[in-house]
């Protein structure tokens, strides 16, 4: 992490910002108030571009339960694909600890960004002994066309232990 901060953080401006990430987490774990306020600047950084993007993901996916999960259900819409898979990696988290099942990641089997579709494969294949995956995997395989995205849907379901 660090050697990732020295690369991103070398102009004044980009420690700033990070700066102010790191304290509207402070201020967010300290009194557990205005999440929505939270998620607000998470997407920000999430959308100003790729010095932050990464940091703020995974924040949002550590910190993330049912209920910034409810607050940023209107990110699964967004146009854009970095707050998409933002809020796909919340709800994987969710689904690997039994917080939510398949339906709702199922949404994402039809994501407009190849990327994303790929990211919910590859996390769906370490759970294909489970019924409620397979079944969206094939769906998914189904519907496929993009090569990448059938060769990580192919992958995750040969990854099946039984």
């Amino acid at each position: 992490m660090n050697e990732y901060l020295r690369d991103c953080l070398r102009e004044e401006e980009s420690l700033e910002k990070f700066s102010s990430l790191i304290s509207d987490l402070v201020a967010y774990v300290g009194s557990r108030r205005n999440a929505e306020g939270f998620l607000t600047s998470l997407r920000e950084r999430i959308l100003e571009g790729r010095e932050l993007r990464e940091v703020a993901t995974v924040i949002f996916r550590e910190l993330c339960d049912p209920e910034l999960a409810s607050i940023a259900k209107g990110w699964r819409d967004d146009m854009e694909p970095a707050v998409r898979m933002a809020y796909l990696k919340c709800l994987l988290k969710l689904f690997e600890s039994g917080g939510i099942g398949i339906e709702e990641l199922s949404p994402f089997a039809e994501d407009p960004s190849p990327r994303i579709r790929i990211a919910l494969a590859s996390a769906l294949s370490l759970h294909t002994n489970r019924s409620e995956v397979r079944s969206l995997l094939l769906r998914m395989l189904g519907r496929e066309r993009r090569s990448e995205v059938r060769n990580a849907i192919m992958e995750a379901l040969s990854s099946h232990k039984t």
